[in-house]
């Protein structure tokens, strides 16, 4: 199997036509910077089974959710995706469920535009908000009680 180490070493193997996420081009995979450990690219299905840090180095769908939970629980606010039963990042890899939501008006998104929504992460109540009707991406953030 073909191991990439970080993007850069993909983004030259694609630009230079060695390597496309095409099944012909299977076995490879990458190495997770976090964990170690060596994933296969999905090349049926949705999605890249990794995201890049800041590095650009590979971290792979897993590590995202830990990654996702330490961010949270330091700042105590961030950003998930709501769906409307539950609040999630954005591989899916946190999920909470939602245990209250209320629609409102919205200046910008009109009638119904606003959603607050209400869930419970790492032993705290937590307070969400999304603004307009195709949206999923929401502002989080920890609440007292």
């Amino acid at each position: 199997m073909r191991i990439f180490e970080n993007n850069r070493q993909l983004d030259a193997a694609i630009k230079s036509g060695d390597f496309l996420f095409k099944p012909e081009f299977a076995p490879a995979g990458f190495r997770c910077s976090c964990c170690g450990e060596i994933k296969p690219f999905p090349f049926s299905g949705g999605g890249t089974g990794y995201a890049l840090n800041h590095q650009n180095e590979f971290v792979c769908y897993e590590c995202c959710g830990k990654n996702d939970a330490e961010q949270l629980k330091a700042d105590r606010k961030g950003h998930l995706y709501f769906c409307g039963d539950k609040v999630s990042n954005w591989p899916g890899t946190l999920s909470f469920p939602v245990y209250h939501r209320s629609y409102s008006f919205h200046n910008f998104a009109g009638r119904n535009g606003r959603c607050d929504f209400w869930f419970t992460a790492f032993g705290a109540n937590w307070h969400g908000v999304c603004i307009g009707k195709h949206n999923q991406l929401s502002r989080v953030r920890q609440i007292k009680g």
